[in-house]
């Protein structure tokens, strides 16, 4: 799962491709969602971390440190939202988690892109870096999935 992460993070780090720009999937969102299904880790953490301050670095405009805040927001989102309500891994909670998860960190890099910008910043282009990072995220969920589950108490066995 980190090597894809990172294939795709440098991958989309060419802004167009054959004269055509992009909308660029969040890499570090689906390990964040997917690694928090199986609870927190240290491991993942340290690599969201990593793989935020490279998105920082990346991105021209964006304030140290935003990136890797968003990426374990969104894991604690994922393992909070997965040992509250999936203690037996239901098809629904399998959609609907990651999903949320999903939702919430592109609204919450709008509103600090917004806050950082000064005035509101459009929307459109970030639904559809969500909608990319949707389709990836359906594409290779299984490599993010740590094999650990939550039991009948939430705890992880």
């Amino acid at each position: 799962g980190a090597a894809l992460v990172v294939i795709v993070g440098v991958t989309g780090l060419t802004p167009t491709y054959f004269g055509m720009s992009l909308s660029w999937p969040f890499a570090a969102f689906i390990a964040a969602t997917g690694w928090g299904s199986g609870g927190v880790a240290m491991r993942p953490m340290i690599l969201l971390i990593l793989f935020g301050f490279a998105q920082d670095v990346s991105m021209i405009f964006a304030p140290l440190g935003v990136f890797a805040l968003l990426n374990l927001l969104v894991f604690g989102l994922s393992a909070g939202l997965h040992q509250l309500f999936d203690t037996e891994r239901s098809a629904g909670a399998a959609i609907v988690i990651p999903l949320g998860c999903l939702f919430a960190g592109f609204f919450m890099l709008w509103i600090i892109a917004s806050l950082t910008n000064g005035s509101i910043v459009r929307m459109v282009p970030i639904l559809m870096s969500l909608v990319s990072t949707i389709a990836l995220y359906v594409l290779t969920a299984p490599l993010f999935d740590l094999g650990r589950r939550p039991d009948q108490r939430g705890v992880l066995s």
